[in-house]
């Protein structure tokens, strides 16, 4: 599967770093982005180019990887006439690892066991959605 990520910023550097391990980097097509100052550059050997570029490459999916996911989505849409059935959202790990440490101040301390658990389930929940596709 041919793959465009939108979002050359950290939510983008996190995920990757996170999820490696799955992905296949000769898959990734590009990267996206509406911040002219990174076109022309790379992160991890993938090329950042203008989300306006977009027809000059063949893809499946384009992941979007931006806390502006519905600002992005409708430009996708409204603006480059990609079809709604070729745009995935990235997992939102910060809201993860939010949840584990409210339930550590609910309980007011650190309990490792619940930390690795919810880590290790967290995991799990990436592995179930993403782990059958192909980057």
């Amino acid at each position: 599967m041919k793959t465009l990520i939108f979002g050359a910023g950290r939510s983008f550097v996190e995920f990757y770093e996170f999820s490696k391990e799955f992905w296949n980097e000769s898959k990734i097509v590009a990267i996206l982005d509406n911040d002219e100052k990174k076109w022309g550059g790379d992160y991890y050997g993938i090329p950042i180019t203008s989300p306006y570029d977009i027809q000059k490459y063949e893809y499946d999916v384009i992941l979007i990887c931006s806390a502006y996911e519905y600002e992005i989505e409708g430009q996708l849409i409204y603006e480059l006439n990609v079809d709604k059935e070729k745009i995935d959202v990235q997992p939102d790990l910060d809201a993860m690892v939010n949840k584990v440490w409210e339930k550590m101040e609910e309980w007011g301390g650190f309990d490792i066991i619940f930390l690795c658990s919810e880590v290790q389930q967290a995991c799990e929940r990436f592995k179930m959605e993403f782990g059958n596709k192909v980057f």
